[in-house]
């Protein structure tokens, strides 16, 4: 076959095919990108939810993460070999500033309540007193007491009988940080319904009440 044959062979092939070729490269780019992240991704062992309109910022989570992530505290709780900390930040919707015309950031903060993945919430008091009756706060009685956590310190639950979350204003934690707050509380959040079979969640959940002690000294 001379050099004209193959030119024309080619010329045919692009003409009838090149589509089917297009689309071939562009699935199998696709696949590659879908298998390399599925591949790399780093999965959270342990997440958290910062839900506060004036305290910790998206600043301030690659301190508050690299810490965490070094402290010893955090485990493989996903068995993948790494140790990994996840934190998400949503304003609170109580600031008028922060609410959108039809309310999504309330819709947000109301999701992440109901079905969030998240073991540690780190948030103000409004939060706290709006989602108790909820029952997703886990009861921190006995780790404050451990602790010896102040009154002061503890924030109870509508009926008075557990603590629900403790205050963090000037922790080592958050102070070696450089981090000044108000008013600002972290809380365990329980495993749903869906979790509560889930081994890794389980872990997680467990290892948030470890990890809670280390923000809250």
């Amino acid at each position: 076959m001379n050099k004209q044959e193959l030119s024309k062979k080619i010329d045919n092939f692009w003409f009838y095919y090149k589509w089917h070729v297009i689309v071939g490269i562009f699935v199998v780019i696709i696949a590659s990108v879908t298998i390399y992240d599925a591949v790399t991704k780093i999965h959270p062992d342990l997440i958290i939810d910062c839900v506060t309109d004036s305290n910790i910022s998206h600043s301030h989570t690659p301190f508050i993460t690299d810490d965490l992530e070094a402290s010893g505290f955090v485990k493989d709780n996903n068995d993948d070999g790494n140790i990994a900390v996840q934190m998400t930040h949503t304003q609170t919707g109580r600031d008028p500033s922060t609410v959108s015309a039809d309310g999504s950031m309330m819709q947000v903060v109301q999701l992440r309540m109901a079905v969030g993945e998240s073991s540690l919430i780190i948030t103000e008091p409004y939060i706290l007193e709006l989602y108790d009756a909820h029952e997703i706060f886990y009861d921190l009685t006995e780790i404050a007491d451990k602790m010896g956590i102040p009154r002061e310190r503890r924030h109870m639950s509508e009926d008075g009988s557990k603590v629900t979350a403790i205050n963090i204003d000037n922790t080592e934690f958050l102070s070696k940080l450089n981090i000044p707050t108000k008013d600002c509380f972290v809380a365990v959040r329980v495993l749903n319904l869906n979790q509560q079979d889930d081994e890794e969640k389980i872990k997680q959940f467990e290892n948030a009440k470890e990890i809670m002690e280390y923000i809250a000294k």
